[in-house]
């Protein structure tokens, strides 16, 4: 029988093993590897080339810890800056929306299907409980995969802290916070990772994607030791202690980047604020004015405009002794309603992306469009290829040479609207409008000169025809429309 010391101590390790792997499982989600990390990982010196795999329990963490050596390895023949951009291209890929699946990782996509939604709150609550929020600097949401993992990462330490002070009560509230945020882990973590092994091309990710699917289904299965403080499951500790050695990266640290802490009374305020109901009004040329309803920093509705009945005047006609007038409330179309959608889909690029064979500066094959993959680069990279190339065809064909689109129909004041800011400055700067539209100008020019009968307005009704049509005929049929 093992003494209480060694029990503690094993078990200590065991939890400083799981933080060690729940940090390198989030940097690997959190944003692109650099070639730095890179460089220590394919290093002779790493950990991951040192361990026997054969020795991890877990069939799953064992093929993914195979596979990213085999991959490690056969970098060692290879330039590094090359395999950064291949990897960062894989990224863009996978996570960054540039291929179908994974759309997004994060836990509203796969458990409601759009981005941002109850399960982002819910997610944000929990890290509130204990005093701590997403850092402002990272701009995926709070339920994405990379956040997840970390916040594990910091339960661990937490919990680490609480058993080398002696406060098993402590230790004990965070070993059980950790169960119940596995507990929602497991529910989408499997269906991100069999998409990553699906869509992925390179067997980096691969790699992790294995190894990530058999941790959390291993840390699902096991008693962490919340009542005895003392794991006994011997598989569990051997994978997990060879595993968290192996994964330990002087390149990423142990340190939380995509969480703060907060005090009690900051988090006060963001649950005071989470709970407040704030409207907005979109005007919108071709769906309708509608109410937007925002709750904790997330659209929630968007619903037509209802007017005060004492404040509503609105026109009125008089025909066939009757009264007709709008009810007080604008119409939106089925567009207008469904902006929420538009704002949360999986499908939405987040970020500016450049053909990983384009340079602007160089080489530019045109011969792959449509073929080679995308790498993320900065915003201030993005106006900078966007100004230079501008220049570039100016000076190369003349101004004419530069097409600016607008279009018929489009939000009231967006940057598309037909009398924007962008009309104004291609004006000064030289360029040739085109007129992008999905209507048919010739059927509003000719038929509803038919319909209307105003040849002189080519086919516009005057002002005052609706009324005149109303108190003189006897059925009005609108086909195709929504009066």
């Amino acid at each position: 029988m093992q003494s209480k010391e060694r029990v503690d101590d094993q078990h200590l390790t065991v939890i400083k093993s799981r933080h060690r792997i729940y940090t390198f499982l989030s940097r690997m989600y959190e944003k692109e590897i650099t070639e730095d990390l890179l460089k220590d990982l394919a290093s002779e010196k790493c950990p991951i080339l040192q361990i026997e795999v054969e020795d991890l329990v877990e069939e799953k963490i064992r093929e993914g810890f195979k596979m990213l050596r085999g991959y490690l390895k056969r970098l060692v023949k290879r330039n590094l800056e090359a395999a950064t951009l291949e990897l960062a291209e894989e990224y863009a890929g996978l996570f960054l929306g540039v291929r179908v699946k994974p759309s997004h990782p994060s836990e509203s996509f796969y458990m409601e299907g759009l981005v941002m939604q109850k399960s982002r709150d819910e997610a944000q609550h929990t890290y509130w409980s204990v005093n701590v929020d997403k850092e402002k600097t990272y701009t995926e949401p709070e339920d994405h995969i990379a956040i997840e993992l970390q916040f594990m990462a910091y339960l661990c330490r937490k919990t680490i802290e609480a058993l080398e002070k002696k406060n098993k009560s402590e230790a004990k509230r965070y070993l059980q916070m950790q169960k119940n945020f596995i507990n929602d882990l497991v529910l989408w973590v499997s269906k991100l990772t069999n998409d990553v092994l699906k869509s992925a091309k390179v067997d980096f990710y691969k790699s992790i994607a294995k190894i990530t699917n058999g941790f959390i289904s291993m840390e699902n299965k096991v008693d962490l030791g919340i009542e005895q403080m003392e794991v006994t499951n011997r598989g569990f500790l051997k994978t997990i202690v060879i595993a968290g050695k192996a994964l330990t990266v002087s390149t990423i640290g142990l340190e939380e980047r995509l969480l703060r802490a907060i005090t009690p009374a900051e988090v006060k305020e963001l649950e005071e604020e989470s709970r407040r109901i704030h409207y907005h009004y979109n005007t919108n040329q071709m769906m309708g004015d509608g109410r937007v309803t925002v709750k904790n920093g997330r659209i929630i509705r968007v619903r037509p405009i209802h007017f005060d009945p004492e404040k509503f005047h609105p026109w009125t006609i008089e025909a066939h002794g009757k009264t007709f007038s709008p009810p007080p409330k604008t119409s939106i179309g089925y567009g207008g309603g469904s902006q929420r959608s538009w704002v949360y889909t999986s499908a939405r690029i987040r970020y500016p992306l450049k053909r990983v064979d384009w340079d602007p500066d160089g080489e530019r094959n045109p011969q792959n469009r449509g073929k080679s993959g995308y790498v993320r680069i900065s915003w201030e990279e993005a106006f900078n290829i966007i100004a230079s190339e501008m220049e570039r065809v100016k000076e190369t064909y003349g101004p004419s040479a530069i097409l600016f689109s607008i279009c018929s129909h489009s939000q009231t004041g967006s940057q598309q609207y037909m009398y924007s800011l962008m009309q104004r400055f291609f004006y000064f700067y030289g360029g040739t409008r085109g007129f992008q539209t999905t209507n048919s100008w010739e059927g509003m020019f000719w038929g509803s000169m038919n319909a209307w009968g105003f040849p002189s307005t080519r086919g516009y009704a005057p002002g005052g025809s609706m009324e005149d049509c109303m108190r003189n005929t006897d059925l009005i049929i609108y086909w195709s429309n929504d009066p």
